[in-house]
């Protein structure tokens, strides 16, 4: 009827199946999901925000925690090998003892640390999901992961929003774009993007090094 086709209609619908999943299998309409229910949960995680950064700073720590764990227990275990194999000269025998005793205590320091960390962490996370809904949680977020309906909501929708009414700030000839999606090696800091200088590979690609 008015001579637009495939992207340029957006379909507005508020079933995750019955309108945007089927719309995505049998036209090449854009779609965009309302789900009502989002306005509440912005404006309760807003007045959470605080716990919510806190929640993120604690999380961050044990994954540092962790990592300094396995760090420690390989440390340790050499150190045990050393021994055991008499890989140790005997003048050397009572100072290597002694650094695997540090290296034990050390071990246990951080295995406390890691514990209350996670107990912080998931004390957190459940009066943050509990005081929205004490049944379910946030509708976007399970943990610190999205949930299952966030990850339809991301995966099958190209927009979404609370209401209708809220395209009234935009021109009938907008075109909504989507920001560009980080894998987690793009993100700047990110854990998983620490490269070993160590290896028959050789140096990591844009060390430095020859």
């Amino acid at each position: 009827m008015t001579g637009f086709t495939g992207d340029r209609v957006l379909y507005v619908g508020d079933h995750i199946y019955g309108d945007i999943l089927r719309s995505k299998k049998l036209s090449l309409w854009r779609t965009c999901m309302v789900v009502q229910e989002i306005e509440a949960e912005i404006n309760y995680t807003d007045s959470r925000q605080e716990e919510i950064s806190r929640l993120s700073e604690i999380e961050l720590l044990r994954a540092r925690l962790d990592d300094e764990l396995n760090q420690r227990k390989s440390q340790l275990n050499l150190l045990e090998r050393r021994l055991d194999k008499n890989g140790v000269e005997p003048d050397q025998r009572a100072a290597v003892e002694e650094e695997r005793r540090q290296a034990k205590a050390d071990l246990e320091r951080i295995r406390r640390s890691v514990r209350e960390t996670s107990h912080i962490a998931d004390t957190l996370e459940h009066d943050v999901e509990e005081g929205f809904n004490p049944f379910w949680g946030l509708l976007f977020k399970e943990g610190n992961e999205n949930s299952r309906f966030g990850q339809q909501v991301e995966q099958y929708a190209c927009v979404y929003t609370s209401r209708v009414s809220n395209f009234l700030y935009y021109s009938p000839m907008q075109y909504f774009r989507s920001p560009r999606d980080l894998m987690p090696h793009e993100q700047a800091g990110a854990l998983s993007g620490k490269l070993s200088p160590l290896g028959s590979e050789g140096p990591a690609i844009g060390s430095g090094k020859d």
